[in-house]
């Protein structure tokens, strides 16, 4: 019985020694992947870095390898300051514009501003006095020429009788002078009615070139 007991303790050792043998190989085979897990993880995170670094480094270098332009379109700048001076315009050519003729203005066509073009009429003025001088020169004119026409058949019809011997050369010569005083008394009077006519067209203002109304004084 002794001995019986003695193998049953033995084999009862051995038997707990292989599964404490097999819990160790099981747990060993548990760890060991896990610490190997941890080691490739510590790699990676430690690696990681390194190899973005490495990355934007190559990135950076090959972008500054490229040659870059930059195109300006050139366009003028910006005064910041500037310098008033006093200035004065003046026109090519300026023209004062009178009336020649007194009278009374009936209507002005233009006004300050007004673009005009050479000829074009600026106002009319009306000239009642003008008018009446006119018309008497025009009437004196009419008696002049009927003068003359009568001194004409005087003096014809003295010439006539100085060769008949019924008057003599001084009276001849009296009425041929005065058929030449007569004659320039028509000149005379048509002077005159020419002279006021030329004066009556300056009641029509027009523009002697073309311009621009600066001023306007009535």
């Amino acid at each position: 019985m002794n001995v019986k007991r003695g193998l049953s303790v033995e084999t009862t050792q051995a038997s707990n020694t292989e599964t404490n043998g097999k819990k160790a190989a099981k747990r060993i085979s548990f760890v060991v992947p896990g610490v190997l897990t941890v080691l490739i993880l510590g790699v990676a995170i430690g690696l990681m870095p390194r190899l973005l670094h490495k990355n934007t480094l190559v990135a950076e270098t090959r972008k500054l390898a490229v040659s870059s332009v930059a195109l300006v379109s050139p366009a003028p700048g910006q005064s910041t300051a500037g310098l008033p001076l006093p200035a004065e315009i003046k026109a090519w050519a300026e023209a004062s514009i009178y009336a020649r003729v007194n009278g009374y203005l009936v209507k002005r066509y233009v006004d300050i501003g007004s673009q005009v073009t050479e000829g074009q009429l600026l106002a009319e003025i009306d000239t009642p006095e003008l008018d009446q001088e006119l018309a008497r020169a025009k009437g004196q004119l009419v008696q002049a020429e009927a003068a003359v026409e009568l001194a004409g058949l005087y003096s014809a019809r003295w010439a006539f009788l100085l060769k008949s011997g019924f008057i003599s050369d001084q009276e001849n010569a009296d009425k041929q002078a005065d058929l030449k005083l007569k004659a320039a008394a028509v000149d005379s009077a048509r002077a005159e009615v020419r002279r006021l006519e030329k004066l009556l067209s300056f009641n029509r203002l027009t523009a002697p070139f073309e311009g621009t109304i600066t001023v306007r004084n009535i």
